[in-house]
């Protein structure tokens, strides 16, 4: 009994707040509740819990004493320091949360320049309105032509390799707004959401300046992977359609990779003015070749065919390989034999990344590669005259990417050049280049053929009369005294 009655003694002397004047009373929950200090909080919540189920006010006291004791100025760091802890694991959470649903609710992909991947997924986000109304964006001046570098950043070099000829701008735009990089673009790809990034990294040479990869990752919040494919699938569609209407013109680079240099219309082949039988000569032996692939492979005959195309500068050797790859549809890839950039290692990096079915072009290749048996040395020169610095590829190393171990089958292999005798032997013989065309200056053949082009009869003029002024002009021009290229300046 004795001890009952302590207990009650030590329940009565729990101290309860005394409501002020004009204020209803108050209990523990009201109390705590009203306290701006989050641990006197703890402390009241405590007590009372205590006191309900009958412990006593021992230990909330103890507490409570405990923490009155401290200096306001240690219970204010105190409720500061919770308060971060507080913050500090939400954060937790959330970015636990957030890192389930980047590994279980989204794909990701990553395209990297360089790769013709990269040009599909650069021009498909060129056409989407989430991506280019971006408000933290690059200006880049468009460049003149219609290239991959209108849609993003040029690779190193590539604002030299421009050609001069391509297809201009439709919009007359001066410039392109691009989304920054490292900055995250939010947009929505049919009802999926989408997340898109720009980056860049730069790679550091030990000789030389060096150069940029840029890459665009897209992150698509879905389960599966198939919306994904889906994407880049049309991406890849969308660039090849509008590839059938023109010729696309890829060069290689010091790096081993090919950058897109132009995109040229097409060039019917008839518009080439060669002596008819140059023409059929070219024609039928490149067709015949690209449909007996079957017939090389039955008889264990690699899959290549070699053309040289030598005669004087403004001949027309360039023009009729632009309008064979429009009548074949095939692409045409130059290699720069005459930077002193591309070794042997580079050349063979970029032959195993041609595709199969395309034009290979080594233009000016006497430019590169001189007689062994010359003496005293020539100096190189390119197709308009100029002198050009010696080639970091060895014979050697040319000739087997034409027919060594490591030639690529499937392709078309052109070579051009002013001065067919300082090739080397090697080079010229068959098996590398199994046939050859002369280009001479013009004939009064194509004179007239010429004259023709340029000044079509009128449907309501005489053809008669044209034919006489084309008969009359040609007579004018002395045979084999000037080039193709000569007349367009006349």
């Amino acid at each position: 009994m004795e001890s009952t009655a302590d207990h009650m003694v030590e329940a009565q002397e729990v101290a309860v707040p005394v409501p002020s004047s004009g204020s209803k009373a108050k209990g523990y929950n009201d109390s705590f509740l009203e306290l701006d200090r989050p641990l006197e909080a703890l402390a009241l919540m405590h007590e009372s819990i205590a006191t309900t189920v009958g412990l006593g006010r021992q230990i909330p006291s103890v507490f409570s004493k405990s923490f009155n004791a401290l200096s306001p100025h240690v219970r204010d760091s105190t409720s500061g320091i919770l308060i971060g802890a507080v913050i500090d694991v939400t954060r937790r959470i959330f970015d636990a949360l957030w890192s389930w649903i980047s590994t279980n609710c989204t794909v990701t992909a990553t395209f990297e320049s360089g790769n013709e991947a990269f040009e599909w997924i650069s021009e498909w986000l060129a056409q989407q309105p989430g991506y280019t109304s971006s408000r933290d964006f690059d200006v880049i001046a468009r460049p003149r032509t219609r290239t991959l570098s209108s849609i993003a950043v040029p690779s190193p070099g590539m604002s030299a390799l421009y050609s001069k000829h391509s297809v201009p701008h439709n919009d007359g735009s001066l410039a392109q707004y691009l989304p920054s990089h490292d900055n995250r673009l939010w947009m929505f790809y049919g009802s999926r959401l989408m997340r898109v990034q720009r980056s860049r990294m730069s790679m550091k040479e030990d000789y030389g300046p060096g150069y940029n990869i840029e890459k665009i990752t897209l992150t698509l919040f879905t389960f599966s992977r198939t919306a994904l494919h889906e994407l880049i699938e049309k991406a890849a569609q969308e660039h090849r359609a509008r590839d059938l209407a023109e010729i696309q013109i890829h060069i290689g680079d010091q790096y081993g990779n090919w950058r897109r240099l132009s995109s040229k219309p097409h060039r019917d082949f008839g518009s080439v003015v060669l002596e008819p039988e140059v023409k059929r000569q070219l024609l039928e032996d490149a067709n015949e070749f690209l449909g007996n692939e079957r017939w090389y492979a039955d008889r264990g005959i690699p899959y290549r065919r070699g053309y040289l195309l030598y005669g004087t500068p403004g001949s027309g050797k360039s023009s009729s390989i632009h309008a064979l790859a429009s009548e074949l549809r095939l692409d045409i890839y130059i290699v720069p034999l005459s930077l002193k950039t591309i070794d042997d290692s580079v050349l063979a990096d970029l032959i195993s990344n041609t595709p199969d079915r395309c034009i290979l072009l080594y233009e000016d290749i006497d430019a590169a590669f001189i007689d062994r048996s010359t003496a005293p040395p020539v100096q190189a020169t390119n197709h308009r005259g100029e002198s050009v610095e010696k080639s970091g590829v060895t014979l050697s190393g040319l000739l087997n990417t034409i027919d060594g171990v490591q030639a690529q089958e499937g392709r078309l292999l052109f070579a051009t050049t002013n001065h067919p005798e300082r090739l080397d032997p090697a080079l010229s013989r068959p098996g590398r280049m199994d046939v050859k065309i002369e280009y001479t200056h013009a004939t009064r053949w194509q004179a007239e053929q010429l004259f023709r082009l340029f000044y079509p009869a009128e449907p309501n003029s005489e053809k008669e009369i044209m034919d006489n002024y084309a008969k009359e002009y040609a007579d004018t021009i002395p045979p084999g005294k000037f080039s193709l290229h000569t007349f367009r300046d006349i």
